[in-house]
């Protein structure tokens, strides 16, 4: 047990240590000894639940207890709660950080281990079944990883609320009451705690995160409208099209009967047309000028006919 290990201890009395230890193992539920580390710090087990998942909280007691804090870490996967840091190791108690020889040990404890039930941490990266597996499987879902990762990058963890201020406990009753009395010496009191501070701190780096996000929307928002604009645009133009595509398979969708009538038509029209410059040979007509004409109607009879026999050929 390396977490939380302070200074090497010389040997010392270790009767109030001892003593706590007792009554810990004594009124606290489930409560085991398991030994002693390098240090001689004894090692206490808490087994609880929480979230559905059985946990347990190994509390470090030193042996120079209760003038120095325990230490404390939540043995089980790694979670995600404001009270625990990376290593699952309790740091937002406030009674961890400010630690005062009278604390109760028990106390503490069952402080920590409600407060962890009432805010039940979450898993990170994995569900409950894959952080109590024996061999950790690996995420294999691209997206489910792109998730967890988008999740992680816009969860901002708020600074932990002390249920107790020792500042206070410090003071007199007639010190508070004059405290509470006094509007400038109470701000000024609040101002100064850490909690307060680190709000505050939250605060303007929010304002300065939303302000950023602010003007790179604005700096983008030029090209979203002529974007929009050109979609538009193009939407009409698509319309337009799609209008005259109608109009075209309309006309053009005739019936087999139908195309062979008027095919028919035009065929006997040149052929007439044909007859008729014929005609107009006898009648003194120029030569070279009447050859030509008359060579230009009769290849568009024959095609005419090619086609109306070679579709009357088809089935």
């Amino acid at each position: 047990m390396s977490w939380l290990r302070g200074p090497r201890e010389e040997k010392m009395d270790t009767t109030r240590r001892d003593a706590a230890v007792s009554v810990v193992l004594a009124q606290v539920p489930g409560a085991s000894n398991d030994g002693q580390d390098a240090d001689g710090a004894v090692i206490i087990n808490v087994p609880f639940v929480c979230g559905g998942l059985p946990l347990g909280l190994t509390v470090r007691v030193p042996m120079s207890f209760p003038n120095v804090a325990p230490g404390m870490i939540v043995a089980g996967p790694p979670l995600d709660h404001l009270w625990l840091d990376d290593g699952n190791v309790v740091v937002g108690n406030p009674k961890l950080q400010n630690w005062f020889a009278h604390y109760d040990l028990v106390a503490v404890i069952s402080e920590t281990t409600a407060y962890l039930q009432r805010s039940p941490p979450r898993m990170e990266g994995h569900n409950a079944e894959r952080a109590l597996s024996p061999e950790p499987m690996p995420e294999s879902n691209p997206a489910m990883r792109q998730r967890n990762s988008s999740e992680n990058i816009f969860h901002t963890p708020m600074p932990a609320v002390p249920a107790i201020f020792p500042m206070l406990d410090e003071m007199t009753t007639a010190e508070q009451k004059r405290l509470m009395e006094d509007e400038v010496a109470l701000e000024t009191f609040v101002e100064e705690l850490s909690v307060v501070r680190d709000y505050r701190q939250l605060l303007d780096e929010t304002r300065a995160a939303n302000l950023t996000a602010a003007r790179a929307l604005l700096e983008k928002e030029e090209g979203i409208l002529n974007a929009r604009d050109a979609c538009l645009i193009l939407q009409a133009e698509l319309r337009e099209k799609a209008r005259a595509h109608e109009k075209l398979a309309a006309s053009t969708s005739l019936d087999r009967a139908t195309v062979k009538a008027q095919l028919a038509r035009e065929a006997d029209e040149a052929d007439e047309a044909k007859e008729m410059e014929g005609q107009n040979l006898e009648d003194g007509a120029d030569v070279n000028r009447w050859t030509e004409t008359f060579l230009e109607k009769a290849a568009r009879y024959h095609k005419l006919n090619a086609l109306r026999e070679m579709l009357n050929n088809t089935t």
